[in-house]
């Protein structure tokens, strides 16, 4: 049976979609009555409800309008209409060309002028511009286009757009992954449906997203993390993922794996237990001592999601502030958050609800871990994907013992040092061959009549990727 997704092609209230305007992305949660600002711009979202996916909207009194398709663009309306210049010799960049004032512009605005006779009405006023080339004259009405009268596409997110826009705004949260290099991440760890996929993600759920969209809910994918819980947020923004293929996603803490090494393999989780040991991650139980976690706060204006650092739950009562002496110890502080009951049971003896709730959702988490246990134990995953912030190392010395022969394994990483060491480790301990450190390497091009060149600024560097092959671990 064929897995039901999210594909409908009409904007749909509460949907997570993509805003659109040249190279620029926002990632919006609609909601009809809710004003959503973008590239500057505020506007409410309710015209784009109920209208197709890819549909080009433009801002009219706070309000989105649709864009016809067939709406004529002022630069191709003003083609051939308006003489032009060989080059741009006679134009001199000393603001007096412009007739009109920014007091006019805001009194047009005020009157209800549309935004395209606005700037209509700029270009008729500008001494220069039939002294301008025409691809100056194209340039400049976009520009005046983009500032008047701006029109934006609204598109469902997909692997590749969400890349695209947090490489934009915040690559840090992604490890600084570009496109082609998570594509070649993908292609080089054959994931695919059916596939047993081991994933070490430090990318706030987005790796784990790209791979779930390529397993299309067949198979198994389990999410080595640290600490208490793996941080989901960008996971969160893959809307288009139906609940079959979220259904396939497991967890299981990283310092728990030694317990599924054998005696031999012992090693290689003395070093990750001494490497988490450094990071203040307790690799007896289930307790993160002085490492953060974040946790998903909505932000004011509903665009998206913001990051906020929490302390863990033993700096939290720490940080409980205790009345001073000559505080009245009638009144509670108002810092200080309640606290629950120190007793279990109640006057009946039976558990309090709020130890049930705890003891349920630690009962369900175990419950998580063991299921991953038991998938991990069998040693026969297909495929192994790093890429974290953390030294990947120990790590990949560790979880390479958990795939069968003749697997893949990809790691990841923004610079070439570690993945030096992981290359040396691989190739003396006889657990992979084919072990090659590759750096992905894109460029841009423009391509346009007469004007066809590469662009001038653009992403020089993606990280470095390191491939290899399992090989037979018991001969």
């Amino acid at each position: 049976m064929a897995v039901q997704r999210s594909d409908s092609i009409v904007i749909a209230e509460g949907a997570i979609v993509l805003a659109q305007r040249d190279k620029t992305y926002r990632l919006f949660k609609l909601k009809k009555g809710k004003k959503l600002n973008f590239d500057k711009v505020g506007f409410y979202p309710d015209g784009a409800l109920g209208c197709y996916y890819g549909s080009s909207f433009k801002v009219d009194m706070k309000q989105l309008v649709l864009v016809s398709d067939n709406t004529e663009e002022l630069a191709d309306k003003l083609k051939g209409e308006t003489s032009s210049a060989a080059d741009n010799r006679g134009v001199f960049d000393d603001g007096a060309a412009q007739g009109l004032t920014e007091e006019d512009v805001v009194t047009m605005k005020g009157q209800g002028v549309k935004g395209q006779a606005i700037v209509e009405t700029i270009v008729e006023h500008s001494s220069s511009f039939k002294e301008k080339t025409k691809f100056s004259q194209e340039k400049y009405i976009r520009k005046k286009e983009r500032k008047h009268n701006p029109v934006f596409r609204i598109i469902r997110p997909s692997t590749r757009l969400l890349c695209e826009m947090y490489r934009d705004v915040a690559p840090s949260k992604i490890c600084f992954l570009r496109e082609d290099s998570l594509a070649q991440m993908l292609t080089m760890s054959n994931v695919q449906a059916n596939s047993n996929v081991i994933v070490m993600e430090t990318t706030q759920g987005f790796l784990t997203g790209a791979l779930l969209e390529r397993m299309g809910g067949y198979g198994n994918l389990v999410q080595i993390f640290f600490g208490d819980f793996p941080v989901r947020l960008i996971l969160n923004n893959f809307g288009h993922l139906s609940e079959q293929d979220l259904s396939i996603l497991k967890m299981y803490p990283i310092h728990r794996i030694g317990s599924l090494l054998s005696p031999e393999q012992q090693s290689s989780s003395i070093v990750l237990s001494q490497t988490l040991a450094e990071l203040k991650i307790d690799v007896n139980g289930d307790k993160v001592r002085g490492d953060e976690c974040c946790v998903r706060e909505g932000s004011k204006d509903g665009e998206g999601v913001e990051e906020k650092p929490v302390n863990t739950e033993s700096e939290r009562m720490s940080m409980d502030v205790e009345p001073s002496e000559d505080h009245d110890h009638n009144q509670q502080p108002a810092c200080k958050r309640p606290k629950l009951a120190d007793h279990r049971l109640d006057e009946t003896g039976t558990k309090t609800p709020q130890r049930m709730d705890k003891q349920e959702k630690r009962q369900k988490k175990e419950d998580a871990y063991r299921e991953a246990a038991e998938l991990l134990s069998q040693k026969k995953m297909d495929g192994l994907v790093i890429a974290s912030r953390f030294h990947p190392e120990p790590v990949l010395m560790s979880l390479v013992h958990l795939l069968a022969p003749s697997r893949p394994i990809v790691v990841y990483y923004h610079i070439l040092e570690p993945l030096i060491q992981c290359y040396k480790n691989l190739k003396e301990s006889g657990l992979a061959f084919n072990i090659q450190i590759s750096e992905s390497w894109m460029r841009h091009y423009q391509v346009l009549e007469e004007r066809t060149h590469p662009l001038m600024n653009m992403s020089g560097h993606s990280g470095y990727l390191l491939t290899a092959t399992t090989v037979n671990q018991s001969l």
